[in-house]
This record gives structure tokens, sequence and C-alpha cells, in this order.
């Protein structure tokens, strides 16, 4: 068993307890990120409602990568505005959103904060 199976299975046991926990949500989603599987990850990571920066730039990735750019993009600014003390993280966002030909939004989430 490896590290994301072994992972999975402790979330999955905190759900099982708890199917409310937020941070169990958002692990799930994250294992499923790491697993590639985009549209699980995306739900997950958008059910836990997570304001964690890096949280939010699997989600705005994933949500890229199944074409869905609007949704992306509004994670993206969020992520970025939750980083504001993180200038290589909102910077990471910046990459992120011109890598999938968001230049404009980009731009502007990259003018000085």
């Amino acid at each position: 068993m490896n590290d994301l199976d072994r992972a999975e299975k402790e979330f999955q046991a905190e759900l099982t307890n708890d199917p409310s926990s937020q941070t169990a949500i958002a692990e799930i989603g994250e294992i499923r990120y790491h697993q590639g599987r985009w549209a699980e990850a995306a739900e997950q990571l958008s059910e836990s409602k997570t304001k964690t920066p890096e949280l939010l730039y699997l989600l705005a990735d994933s949500y890229f990568r199944l074409g869905n750019v609007e949704d992306a993009d509004l994670n993206a600014e969020a992520g970025v505005a939750y980083s504001r003390n993180n200038p290589r993280l909102a910077d990471a966002f910046v990459d992120l959103l011109k890598k999938n030909g968001q230049a404009d939004l980009a731009k502007r989430l990259s003018a000085p904060r």
C-alpha cells in the first residue's frame, strides 16, 4: 500500500465518523488531485470550501485540466487573495493562469499587491 492509499484510508475513516469533516473532504480532494482524478479532485476540494491557498491552487489547476476556465479563474483569484503573505505562491497562481491562456487575468493579479 502506497502513501496515497494509506492517507485515503485514513481520511475515509474520518469521513465515516464525521461526514461533514471539511478537512477530510479537502484531503480526499488533494489525494484525488495527486492521482490525476481531476473531476473528483475538483468536486472534493470545492465541497470542502477550502480557503487554504495551496488547496485552491490544486482546485484551480483541476478546473483548468477539465476545461472549466471560469471556475479555475475564480479559484485562482481567491488563491492570490489568500496568498498575500506568500508572494511565491501568489506567483505560482499567476504562472498557472499564464500557462492556461489567461494572460489578462494573470497580469491584473500580478500587479503590485
